[in-house]
C-alpha cells in the first residue's frame, strides 16, 4: 500500500498528519518530523537550507518529508504548517495537576475528550471508512485484534459486527494486528496523570460507531431485521 494512505486527510492540517504518518517515515525524515512537531514555529520562519542545518540532515531529506507527506514542496509544505499555527484553537489543553479543584478537573478532562474527538474527524479518511466497510461487508470472518486497553474496543467492535451478521470475534495480539490492510487513524492528546487512555478509547470508540454504521448501510436494510433479532434475544436479560 502507498505510503499516504497511513496519512490523515489534508483537512485534519500539517501536525496532525505529521503526527499520523511518523511511523511510517525513514529514519532521515523522521528526524525532520519530530524537529517540526517539536519546533513548529521556528521552522515556519526557516528556509529549507536552515532547516536541513539545524536539523542535522541534507536539503534533499526535508524535501523528501515534504513530498511524503503529500505536499509539492517545502514552500507548500511551510504554508500549510502556517495555517495549523494561526488558525484559532477551539480548545484549550492544559495538564491537570494536584492543585486544581473539582471544577477544573472536569472541565479539562471534558475538554481533552472534546478536542480528541474532533481531532480524530479530522484525521479519519472517509474514503478509507468505505473501504473498511465494504471489506468487512464481504468478509467471511473478521478477526478483530485489541492491545492492553484497546481490547475494550476490539470487544465493542465485535458486539457490533455480530449484531449486523457477521461472524466475528476479538482477540489481543499485537504481532497480528500489525498486518492490516485498511489505516483509519485516532487522535488524542497525551496527559502526565494518563488521561489519555480514556481519552484514546473514546476516540477509537467514536470511529468504531462511524465504520459500524457505513457497514451497516453497506449491507443493506437486511441488516435492521437482525439488529432487532439481537435486541429481542437480550430484551429479557434487561434489568
Amino acid at each position: 500500500m502507498a505510503r499516504t494512505k497511513h496519512i490523515a486527510p489534508a483537512k485534519a492540517g500539517c501536525l496532525l498528519r505529521i503526527k499520523s504518518a511518523i511511523e511510517m517515515f525513514k529514519p532521515a525524515e523522521k528526524a525532520v518530523a519530530y524537529y517540526v512537531l517539536s519546533h513548529p514555529e521556528q521552522v515556519m520562519n526557516m528556509s529549507v537550507s536552515e532547516a536541513a542545518r539545524d536539523i542535522e540532515v541534507g536539503e534533499s531529506t526535508v524535501i523528501r518529508f515534504c513530498r511524503a507527506l503529500g505536499y509539492k514542496g517545502y514552500q507548500e509544505f511551510r504554508l500549510r504548517l502556517a495555517q495549523d499555527l494561526v488558525e484559532p484553537v477551539e480548545f484549550i489543553h492544559e495538564n491537570i495537576t494536584f492543585a486544581d479543584s473539582s471544577a477544573e478537573l472536569a472541565q479539562k478532562v471534558f475538554q481533552t475528550n472534546i478536542k480528541a474527538v474532533g481531532d480524530t474527524m479530522k484525521a479519519v479518511d472517509p474514503q478509507m471508512v468505505e473501504v473498511a466497510a465494504k471489506a468487512l461487508a464481504d468478509a467471511g470472518r473478521v478477526d478483530i485484534y485489541g492491545v492492553g486497553y484497546s481490547s475494550f474496543t476490539a470487544l465493542d467492535a465485535k458486539l457490533k459486527f455480530v449484531r449486523l451478521g457477521l461472524t466475528a470475534d476479538a482477540y489481543g495480539d499485537a504481532h497480528l494486528q500489525a498486518m492490516a490492510d485498511v489505516v483509519l487513524l485516532t487522535a488524542s492528546p497525551e496527559s502526565p496523570l494518563g488521561g489519555e487512555v480514556l481519552t484514546s478509547r473514546i476516540a477509537q470508540l467514536c470511529v468504531l460507531d462511524v465504520l459500524s454504521v457505513a457497514l451497516a448501510v453497506t449491507l443493506g436494510e437486511g441488516c435492521l431485521d437482525l439488529i432487532k433479532k439481537t435486541s429481542e434475544a437480550v430484551k429479557k436479560k434487561r434489568y
